[in-house]
């Protein structure tokens, strides 16, 4: 029994000591682009496209903050109209 976890404990030993680095070699996709390879011009679309989509978020949360303040300030800035359908026709859109 002790010449068993003597083997075991030898053969454990072994292979933890013993890697497998070169194994797998580099592991790089071949289907991305390196970062040293990379330019400006691959990087400016979506340096636009996510510059626009923050932009146009800040732009409509604003808008939205504002329209609120407006029609809470002075009645009839940007409120909505109410509107009337009967019979499939829009009978009145704004207040006369």
């Amino acid at each position: 029994m002790k010449v068993l976890k003597y083997i075991f404990s030898i053969t454990v030993a072994t292979s933890l000591l013993v890697s497998c680095d070169d194994y797998l070699g580099d592991n790089v996709d071949p289907n991305k682009e390196l970062p040293e390879n990379v330019t400006e011009a691959d990087l400016l679309p979506t340096a636009i496209y996510n510059s626009s989509s923050a932009h146009y978020s800040i732009a409509l949360s604003i808008c939205q903050y504002s329209q609120q303040l407006a029609s809470y300030f002075e009645y009839g800035a940007d409120t909505q109209e109410e509107v009337q359908i009967t019979g499939g026709g829009v009978i009145s859109i704004y207040k006369p």
